[in-house]
């Protein structure tokens, strides 16, 4: 079976050469060696805690029995129909951008990162170069988020309706607001691509 990042080495490297889908072939090795979606697994129910419905409480409660699941992938669907495959939770919490506060005061990252020195089999010293090299993946695109500025926001839009009659201006507007690619989040992004 490839490895996650055989499949996006190969997947970029047919990108480059500008093909919109890879080559029969390609895609057949592809599809027949990706894994199921098994989203019953223990570590699957801790991402779905953490993906489609955050509740750092229950997250919380399935990390004092078994830290261990930080070590392992899973997968998963997000509440806005992303699909996750093979990530792991601290991974799945970054991609997401889990950043808030439940109403006993757990906020998932921190809540997830504290766990990494409990992890059986590791020193504290091993979890956290884990947990640092998980966070590795995510860290261009968390550092660039305050900077994120869309060219092409919804107030944009509105401001060139109103202030403009002439259709061929309202035509490139809404082009350039559907071209737009700044609109997503960037974590999000990398979550998809997992």
């Amino acid at each position: 079976m490839m490895s996650r990042d055989q499949l996006f080495a190969t997947l970029m490297c047919v990108r480059r050469l500008g093909f919109f889908m890879p080559p029969k072939d390609l895609r057949q090795k592809i599809y027949h060696t990706a894994p199921d979606l098994d989203l019953n697994s223990e570590v699957a129910r801790l991402l779905k805690h953490i993906a489609y419905y955050p509740n750092p409480t229950k997250v919380k409660e399935m990390l004092d029995i078994n830290p261990g699941l930080l070590m392992q992938s899973g997968d998963v669907v997000t509440a806005a129909g992303h699909t996750g495959v093979s990530i792991k939770p601290y991974e799945c919490g970054l991609g997401e951008g889990d950043h808030y506060k439940d109403a006993e005061g757990y906020e998932m990252i921190p809540l997830i990162a504290s766990y990494f020195s409990k992890i059986p089999g590791l020193s504290a010293e091993e979890g956290e170069q884990e947990r640092v090299r998980q966070y590795a993946r995510y860290q261009s695109a968390i550092d660039d988020m305050p900077n994120q500025k869309p060219t092409a926001t919804i107030d944009w839009i509105i401001d060139v309706i109103v202030k403009n009659a002439d259709q061929k201006v309202l035509d490139d507007a809404l082009e350039a607001f559907r071209q737009d690619k700044d609109l997503t989040p960037r974590t999000r992004h990398a979550l998809s691509l997992c």
